[in-house]
């Protein structure tokens, strides 16, 4: 919500620090299907602080124009992942 609140201030729109998600959550309780969905729909606001935006993507871009890869994190389930896959014996 942030990056798109700064991206509309960036162009010179006036933006709400508050945004709107709607939350559509389909009902599996009906006894019978009868060729239509239902659905629980939620407005949820949400208070966007976009002061962190401009920062991070001048950081990514700083990153993405680097030689040196940026060190993985602790929580990235993709990079254990690929350290599994570097680490795997293959048994034939």
């Amino acid at each position: 919500m942030e990056i798109y609140q700064w991206l509309f201030r960036k162009n010179g729109f006036k933006v709400s620090n508050t945004g709107y998600f709607v939350y559509c959550n389909g009902n599996t309780d009906k006894e019978a299907f009868d060729s239509k969905l239902e659905f629980d729909i939620k407005i949820l606001p949400y208070i966007g602080d976009a002061s962190w935006v401009e920062q991070t993507v001048l950081d990514a871009i700083e990153c993405l124009k680097s030689e040196k890869l940026p060190d993985s994190g602790n929580d990235c389930d993709f990079c254990k992942y690929r350290k599994a896959v570097k680490n795997a014996k293959i048994v034939l």
